[in-house]
């Protein structure tokens, strides 16, 4: 633990001349490995905000929101990044699709459930 707060310390420093999506990228996974979600959360939606070309970004934002149990952001935010990298090149296409449908099927199941309460 103590080394991601170095890392973090370093790289916001870093972040106040550089805001580039990589530093975002970058916090967000110290964020993660610190147990601080919504600061993660933060990070990679400004990284998708700096470089909405960024399936990384999006692929980021979809594992921590489907790890927050927020499916129907999890499946959109995958869904972008499976548009944004069509060839394969950054993302495991397979395995993200499989994470995209189980969102969404757990996005479906969850929202029926709260229309019986």
């Amino acid at each position: 633990e103590k080394e991601w707060q170095k890392a973090l310390l370093e790289l916001t420093a870093i972040e106040e001349r550089d805001k580039s999506a990589e530093i975002q990228l970058y916090l967000g996974e110290c964020y993660e490995n610190l147990k601080r979600p919504l600061s993660a959360f933060r990070a990679y939606a400004a990284a998708g905000q700096l470089d909405p070309n960024s399936a990384l970004a999006f692929l980021k934002l979809g594992d921590l929101l489907y790890e927050l149990n927020e499916f129907p952001e999890a499946r959109d935010a995958y869904e972008r990044a499976l548009a944004l990298d069509t060839t394969g090149s950054i993302l495991n296409r397979q395995l993200v699709r499989k994470l995209a449908d189980k969102a969404a099927s757990l996005a479906s199941s969850s929202s029926a459930s709260k229309e019986r309460k």
